[in-house]
C-alpha cells in the first residue's frame, strides 16, 4: 500500500512526487469509467507539472472499479533491465478513503 487519503488530489500529488524522485520517464494514466475526462486531464496535468522530464499520456481505460491505473516506467536505452523497470499504481475507493497500491 502506497498511501491513503480522503482527497484524491493529495494522493495523486504524492504519487507524482514519487514518480519524479524515482526518475521515471514514461507515465501512462488510464482513467476509469467513473472519472470524467476533465478530471483525468487535471491528473495528467499534475503529473506533467510534477514530472517535467517524463512523457505523460492520458488514455480512457474505461475500467469499472478503479479510478486510475498509472504506469510509470523508465527507458531501457543504455540501461540494464531490472526488476524496477516499471511500476503500476492502482487508485481505488474504500469507504471514505482513496487508496493507492503500488
Amino acid at each position: 500500500l502506497f498511501g491513503t487519503s480522503q482527497d484524491i488530489k493529495v494522493l495523486l500529488k504524492s504519487l507524482a512526487e514519487k514518480v519524479n524522485d524515482d526518475g521515471k520517464e514514461y507515465v501512462t494514466i488510464y482513467y476509469g469509467a467513473d472519472v470524467k475526462e476533465k478530471h483525468a486531464q487535471k491528473a495528467a496535468d499534475l503529473f506533467a507539472e510534477m514530472c517535467p522530464n517524463a512523457d505523460v499520456n492520458l488514455l480512457n481505460g474505461g475500467q469499472p472499479v478503479y479510478y486510475y491505473l498509472i504506469s510509470a516506467e523508465e527507458s531501457l536505452v543504455e540501461k540494464q533491465p531490472t526488476a524496477e523497470y516499471g511500476q503500476w499504481a492502482v487508485l481505488l475507493c474504500l469507504a471514505d478513503h482513496v487508496c493507492a497500491l503500488l
